[in-house]
Order: structure tokens, then sequence, then C-alpha cells
């Protein structure tokens, strides 16, 4: 019996993933769940839906005010939400 060169389960999951077409959704849901974490736990109660569409992040919020606070500082919430999800993908952010 021939032994091979060991490769660790860790280190395979990513090819597997991209290989069967997986990386792309399961970055967009990692950029999902960080919003919260991104945002705040204050910022997230206005929150009704954040959706990937593309490398765009769409947000829903219910205040007028806190989309008014967040357009000024979208830059930073880009590069926040990528730090967070371990990721490149979100390349702007819409706030309805």
């Amino acid at each position: 019996m021939n032994r091979r060169k060991a490769v660790s389960l860790s280190s395979l999951i990513p090819d597997v993933l991209h290989l069967n077409g997986l990386d792309t959704p399961m970055a967009e849901r990692r950029v999902v769940a960080a919003w919260p974490t991104v945002v705040g736990e204050q910022a997230a109660r206005y929150t009704r839906e954040v959706t990937m569409r593309g490398n765009m992040l769409i947000v829903r919020l219910n205040s007028a005010a806190l989309r008014s606070e967040l357009l000024l500082s979208r830059h930073l919430l880009i590069d926040r939400i990528n730090r967070e999800a371990r990721t490149n993908i979100v390349h702007d952010i819409r706030l309805l």
C-alpha cells in the first residue's frame, strides 16, 4: 500500500468549494452575517433586510437618519465588511 502525501482538511475545503462553485455563495452568506457586527447592535435594530446582488450589498433600513449617517461612511463600511467576512466581494453598498 502506497502512502500519499498527507494534506490537511482545512487546506482542501477552499479548493472543494471553488471546484463546486460554492465559494461565492459562502462568501455572500458571511457578508450578510457580518452586517450586525460591523454596524453594531443599535443600527442592526433598524435593519429590515440585508442581501447581496452581484458585488453590491443591499441594505433596507427603517430609519432615514441612520441611512444618511451610513451613507457618509460607506467606503469605511465596505472595508470593514470585507475584513469581517474574510473576503473582498463587496464593492458597493446600496442603502434603501
